[in-house]
C-alpha cells in the first residue's frame, strides 16, 4: 500500500488548527467592534466605515450590528432591515456607501 491519498474537502490537523485560529481572530475583531459601539467609543458611522475597510469586522452580519447599537432592539432592527431592503444574510462589507449613510441617519434620528 502506498501513501494515503487525501480525500477532497478533508483538512489535515494543521489546516484545522489554522482555520480555527482564523475564525477566533475574526470573532474577536467583531466582538471588539460591537463592544466599542456599545460603550460609545465609536459611533455607528465610524463603525460602518471601519467594517468597510477591515475584512474581519466586515464579515459581521448587518442584522447583528444593528442589534448591537444602543437603543436598537429586535423590532427596530427588523424595521430598518426591511426599509433598507437588506436580507438577513447581508454582511457589513457588502453595504453600499448610500446604505451605510441611511443606517447612520436612521440610528441618529
Amino acid at each position: 500500500m502506498g501513501p494515503m491519498k487525501k480525500i477532497p474537502g478533508q483538512r489535515s490537523p494543521v489546516e484545522c488548527a489554522r482555520a480555527l485560529d482564523q475564525a477566533l481572530e475574526a470573532q474577536r475583531a467583531r466582538t471588539a467592534l460591537v463592544r466599542a459601539v456599545r460603550n460609545g467609543e465609536v459611533d455607528c458611522v465610524q463603525a460602518l466605515e471601519r467594517a468597510a475597510r477591515d475584512a474581519l469586522a466586515g464579515d459581521m452580519l448587518a442584522k447583528d450590528f444593528l442589534l448591537a447599537l444602543p437603543g436598537v432592539g429586535p423590532a427596530q432592527t427588523a424595521k430598518l432591515m426591511t426599509q433598507l431592503g437588506l436580507s438577513d444574510g447581508r454582511r457589513l462589507r457588502s453595504l453600499a456607501p448610500g446604505q451605510r449613510e441611511l443606517i447612520g441617519a436612521a440610528v441618529r434620528s
